[in-house]
């Protein structure tokens, strides 16, 4: 019968070295205990037990350690285990079954990494009690005379199975390792030691891929990732080489696996994926590629919407498959955690879950929980697929003992779920209180685009609506008229379900008037068909929705040389806009109005009421308006003096809205000097075009007087400084238009290139058939006089001051 040495290296374990012999009883023919300088019992306890123990000088070297064993060995076969693992259960019966049958060299074991000392084999085995997947590891020789171990650290025998035809088998005779449980963790201090070790082993073999990459995973453990990415780099270089030369190496798959790891923890998602298209271009298959993979493909999927998204999710799906589909058994490239079980079922019921394929995630997510019913995130995956499935209580029990673990992804469904309920006040809580510390990351990704959108919702029931991400925060851009860039909306036709919803809580919110702005040329634009949608369910609430036919007319105004002309030239280039050149009659028709409220009492007496002023009033400017605006979708009218009536215009066009364009008063100052216009009463030149004192005295007086008016038309004025107009015109203009709730039209930003018509009557024609430019931006100091300026500020200083425009 063949004889079976157990080879076994020791220091200080005189308290789990009984237990690991006590595994081997009736197996080991012979022991061989290397003790490399005990200062406990561990000598006395070996030689107790029969073993022969050999004293061996620690060098920093595992592979000197265990060939010293070697020579001592006097075995047919040799069975290497250390001091914290023991053999499981039924493992001696079936190595000595194996070594009977005498077919092969090698036996690769399964070991199990244990999460407690007083974990039991079954919870062990069944991955209860077990960290990460059982790894086969080389141990158990036959011995011959050549059977070394090379390599100061993560040793190896792999020339030994290089130099002659070695047959290899794995044999299920598994080892549980307790190594890495918490309480031996405490009292090792292993890393520093492993990490010296490895960057010694790295410098004397620079080409040894298994060293490098064990060398990589340690300085990550150690929080030291720059480091950890040079060494992947400089190993991936080599791996790269070796493949052309030699053809596949075993130590692709951990290095591969890491390396995309890496990637992906730094968000560089395209290069994970070159990664492992690399890898398995090579030849390599295994979970791990599988996996990642699949988690490059789903977070792909969060950047993107429509159809795009759909395929990343649908890619993601086959390869977390594929990762189930491969043997859960034990792999000489260690497996990570759960990639044959627990772990990709839960990513692929958490695609489902993305995909709406609620029934699938729900059994998927079971399904997880089965292997691992401690899993966090199959639990509330659990529970959002049930809320989704139209079971917002149950959801919100299965939330209950979450909801104070530390992480956001509780409250975010919670607040999902509330919303369904149309508890609106909750929903506001339970958001608030996902959103009170950034800094807690979320068990699942796709949540913290969940949170934001829950953010923009709450901000809409709070009445202040605000933008985001998807089409929740595209409606808070609309209901709030925030600009966005529609190059970056990636919206999705909103489900009915959503929008129901939405409605029903605006609505209950007492926010209704909101849902206003979701049926304008602007939300149809970025997300069509939006207005129909909202009607049908405002109409199936019970409300109604009606135009009020009120025209939407728009007015420009500031202090003459602000920069007006040069708006209403870019505005007009909008396809919906027409402000075509001064009328100037606005202003005039509003100051007799006024004119004609002093004689209220003889008008009274005529029948002649407020009313019927205002109905006179409004028909003068309505026809003026219509008769020269082209039948455009909005009609704007652009006379400087226009918004010293902004109260009356107000009044008189419910839905108009107001432009103020502001200029330094320096700037404005030197510019009225260099014109040339006449009062047309007198017939003499404009008083402030011929004094710097009142032309600075005109600037300030006009705009005082309009920002005094902006209170009698709450959210429907907007000022515009000229400067950023000139020097930032996408940014002002995405404003300008946000604010006048029409849709973005790059034309705005090339007015020079559109059919705008610029009179002589407006003096900055010539200057505006240019592109925008920022020219005349600071042209003011070169042309007033250091005296100037003084005298400038001294005049309007406060206003100066106000509009941020002086220290």
């Amino acid at each position: 019968m063949s004889r079976i040495s157990v080879c076994v290296i020791a220091r200080d374990e005189e308290a789990m070295l009984p237990g690991m012999l006590a595994s081997i009883e009736g197996l080991a023919d012979q022991v061989v205990v290397v003790d490399t300088g005990s200062d406990d019992s561990t000598v006395a306890v070996a030689q107790a037990a029969g073993a022969l123990v050999v004293e061996h000088v620690w060098n920093d070297n595992f592979a000197e350690a265990r060939n010293r064993a070697l020579q001592e060995a006097t075995g047919d076969w040799v069975l290497v285990l250390d001091c914290d693992e023991r053999l499981a259960q039924g493992s001696a019966a079936l190595i000595r079954e194996k070594i009977q049958e005498g077919n092969f060299d090698l036996g690769m074991l399964p070991l199990h990494n244990a999460v407690s000392m007083d974990a039991t084999a079954e919870e062990i085995l069944d991955g209860r009690q077990r960290q990460g997947e059982p790894v086969l590891l080389p141990r158990l020789f036959r011995r011959t005379d050549d059977l070394r171990w090379n390599g100061a650290i993560h040793e190896s025998v792999s020339a030994w199975i290089a130099s002659a035809s070695r047959t290899v088998t794995t044999l299920q005779a598994p080892i549980f390792h307790f190594g890495y449980t918490p309480k031996l963790l405490a009292t090792r201090n292993k890393d520093a030691r492993n990490l010296r070790m490895l960057e010694a082993q790295a410098e004397k073999e620079p080409e040894n891929l298994v060293i490098l990459t064990h060398l990589a995973q340690t300085y990550l453990q150690a929080s030291r990732p720059l480091e950890s990415i040079r060494v992947l780099e400089k190993a991936w270089s080599q791996m790269a080489e070796s493949q052309k030369k030699e053809g596949l190496r075993y130590a692709i798959v951990p290095l591969a696996t890491l390396r995309a790891y890496v990637q992906l923890r730094t968000d560089e998602v395209a290069k994970a994926h070159e990664t492992l298209e690399t890898a398995m271009a090579w030849g390599a298959s295994h979970p791990n590629l599988h996996v990642l993979r699949g988690v490059c493909f789903e977070t792909d999927a969060l950047k993107l919407m429509g159809e795009s998204r759909l395929n990343q999710l649908k890619k993601a799906k086959e390869h977390f498959l594929a990762a189930l589909s491969q043997s859960p058994e034990a792999t000489a490239s260690e497996k990570i955690p759960g990639a044959t079980s627990w772990a990709s079922t839960t990513r692929l019921a958490t695609v489902h879950l993305m995909l709406g394929e609620l029934s699938e995630a729900v059994e998927a997510f079971q399904s997880a929980l089965e292997y691992k019913p401690d899993h966090l995130e199959a639990q509330l995956g659990l529970a959002e697929a049930v809320l989704f499935g139209g079971q917002p209580e149950t959801a919100l029990a299965l939330l209950e003992p979450h909801m104070g673990a530390g992480h956001p992804d509780a409250w975010v469904i919670a607040a999902c779920a509330a919303d369904v309920l149309s508890d609106t006040d909750s929903m506001q809580h339970f958001t608030a209180t996902a959103l009170s510390d950034p800094s807690k990351s979320f068990v699942a990704p796709h949540r913290r685009i969940q949170m934001e959108a829950l953010r923009c919702a709450a901000s809409i029931y709070a009445g202040q609506p605000e933008c985001g991400p998807g089409a929740l925060g595209v409606i808070g851009s609309l209901m709030g008229k925030h600009p966005i860039d529609p190059s970056n909306v990636l919206v999705q036709r909103p489900n009915p379900e959503g929008i129901q919803s939405l409605v029903r809580n605006v609505i209950k919110s007492g926010q209704g008037a909101l849902l206003d702005a979701l049926f304008t040329r602007r939300a149809e634009s970025l997300i069509p068909g939006i207005g129909d949608m909202v009607r049908a369910e405002v109409e199936a609430f019970g409300g109604s929705v009606d135009d009020d036919g009120q025209p939407e007319y728009l007015f420009i105004g500031g202090a003459g040389r602000s920069g007006t002309t040069l708006l209403r030239a870019m505005l007009h280039a909008h396809s919906n806009i027409h402000v075509g050149p001064e009328r100037k009659l606005v202003r005039t028709i509003c100051g007799l109005r006024r004119e004609w409220s002093a004689n209220e009492e003889t008008l009274n007496a005529a029948g002649v009421s407020q009313e019927v002023l205002d109905n006179a009033t409004r028909a003068f400017i309505s026809t003026l308006m219509e008769a020269t605006g082209n039948g455009a979708p909005r009609i704007g009218e652009k006379t400087p003096p226009n918004l010293l009536y902004m109260e009356t215009l107000g009044r008189l066009y419910p839905e108009a809205k107001f432009i103020h364009v502001i200029r330094d008063g320096r700037a404005v100052s030197a510019s009225l000097l260099k014109q040339n216009w006449m009062d047309m009463r007198t017939g003499k030149p404009v008083d402030y075009c011929t004094d710097l004192r009142k032309a600075a005295h005109y600037w300030s007086s006009m705009v005082q007087e309009i920002r005094s008016q902006a209170a009698s038309v709450p959210g429907r004025y907007l000022e515009v400084r000229y400067e950023k107009l000139v020097t930032h015109p996408r940014e002002v203009m995405m404003q300008i238009l946000a604010f006048l709730e029409e849709p973005w039209d790059e034309a705005v930003l090339s007015h020079e290139k559109a059919a705008v018509v610029l009179p002589d009557t407006e003096s900055s024609s010539d200057a505006v058939s240019k592109p925008v430019n920022a020219n005349a931006v600071d042209r003011w100091k070169s042309e007033l006089a250091d005296e100037d300026v003084a005298a400038i500020e001294q005049q309007v200083g406060p206003t100066l001051k106000e509009l941020g425009y002086a220290a």
